[in-house]
């Protein structure tokens, strides 16, 4: 009676053993996922793209973007983090119509708008600060046809990149042509006096 007594206390043991190593099993996790930020019609810089440009002095380049969305995050201005998986262009993250030239850094800075579809002729908006000079972009047209090479591209928007504190002479820096679903076709610089013209491009959407 006393060794049934002690088999049953063993077995009755082994399961409470086993009971117990059964509910320390490990949660499953669960990997996080992220969005991802699908380009926008002004600036449509889908993964696999590529635009091609010849400016004033003959000379040929190219824009690109990585052929994969890649993942960057920034720092909110209350510390938090956003994360998504975004189109790489010219090595720089496009986060919509804003760039991000280094992940993790603040949304302010490095964070600059390129461009802006809804609001009016005239808008413009801080981009950069170096040296004690400011530097800012504004809209100065909108809806209106370029002509290049015998091609007309409409619509397109006008953005001058600018800065109010210096330069006197010069009322603008940069200045670029958007157009709809295809992308930045043609930038003049101010104090060259150089031109890129778009002449063939690829948008892999």
């Amino acid at each position: 009676m006393k060794y049934l007594l002690f088999i049953g206390t063993v077995i009755g043991s082994c399961s409470l053993f086993f009971s117990c190593k059964k509910d320390k099993v490990p949660p499953v996790l669960v990997p996080k996922t992220f969005d991802t930020l699908y380009p926008l019609t002004y600036l449509p810089v889908y993964p696999g793209s590529y635009w091609k440009y010849v400016d004033s002095n003959g000379d040929s380049t190219i824009d690109i973007t990585n052929p994969t969305y890649e993942l960057d995050y920034y720092l909110t201005a209350w510390g938090d983090t956003d994360t998504a998986y975004a189109p790489k262009y010219n090595g720089i993250y496009i986060w919509g119509y804003n760039e991000h030239e280094s992940t993790g850094a603040s949304y302010a800075i490095p964070m600059r708008k390129i461009l802006d579809e809804s609001s009016p002729v005239g808008s413009s908006w801080y981009i950069a600060q170096g040296s004690g000079t400011t530097y800012y972009r504004k809209i100065t047209a909108r809806d209106t046809t370029i002509t290049i090479f015998g091609n007309s591209y409409y619509p397109t928007i006008v953005v001058e990149e600018y800065c109010p504190q210096g330069f006197p002479n010069t009322p603008w820096i940069y200045r670029r042509y958007y157009t709809k679903d295809i992308g930045l076709i043609k930038e003049e610089t101010e104090f060259d006096g150089n031109v890129k013209l778009i002449y063939d491009y690829h948008i892999n959407n």
